[in-house]
């Protein structure tokens, strides 16, 4: 976390620069980076992205266990763990959502360059940034499903079927991963139009 802080600031020299010495500088310095609210923006993100990420983490760990009591149980003392199956579908939501926002912004995820990559200057930017609004229109309407489905399980009280576990912690997970991943995809489609608009050949931001 600290190199990805490290990485996000620039010297005051370089925030004074002159715009035409920026422009000259532009491979070493990203434009986004001249301005203090998307730098702002950008490190608070990121460190929930790093709280929920080892939430996450510690849900696999917990789900981890759950598995390992389950097979030793099951084949060593001929005792199966009821609700199993209840616990890992809770748990599996928040290890899928928690970190998808930390997963984009370290790109982690997979990605196809075959097209994308033969790109440059203004035409991957723009490529870039048609991509990330469609993924933002796509996770906007998951948080908003995510969170009504949330509140209907709250008021309802729905439970699993076999432990009569709540399920509404993990639609919560749900509708917190999404609403995280939609505040990056608005960071990074300020990044990359920013670069789009200075014309700058620079892919990482």
């Amino acid at each position: 976390m600290e190199q990805h802080l490290q990485k996000n600031e620039i010297s005051e020299e370089e925030a004074a620069m002159p715009l035409g010495r920026q422009e000259a500088e532009a491979p070493r310095i990203a434009v986004w980076k001249r301005f203090p609210g998307a730098v702002a923006m950008d490190r608070w993100v990121a460190k929930v992205e790093d709280w929920l990420n080892v939430a996450g983490v510690i849900l696999i760990a917990v789900m981890g266990s759950v598995t390992v009591v389950a097979v030793i149980g099951r084949y060593v003392f001929r005792w199966a763990l009821r609700g199993q199956v209840d616990i890992t579908e809770i748990l599996m939501a928040g290890i899928v959502f928690l970190g998808l926002a930390f997963t984009l912004r370290v790109g982690g995820h997979i990605r196809i360059e075959f097209f994308v990559g033969m790109l440059k200057g203004r035409f991957y930017h723009l490529s870039e940034f048609s991509t990330l609004l469609l993924s933002l229109f796509l996770f906007a309407v998951t948080f908003i499903s995510s969170l009504r489905f949330t509140i209907d399980a709250w008021v309802v009280g729905d439970i699993t079927g076999e432990v009569y576990l709540p399920t509404w912690p993990a639609k919560l997970c749900i509708a917190i991963g999404s609403l995280l991943i939609c505040l990056r995809l608005v960071i990074m489609l300020i990044q990359h139009m920013s670069q789009a608009i200075a014309g700058i050949e620079r892919k990482e931001l």
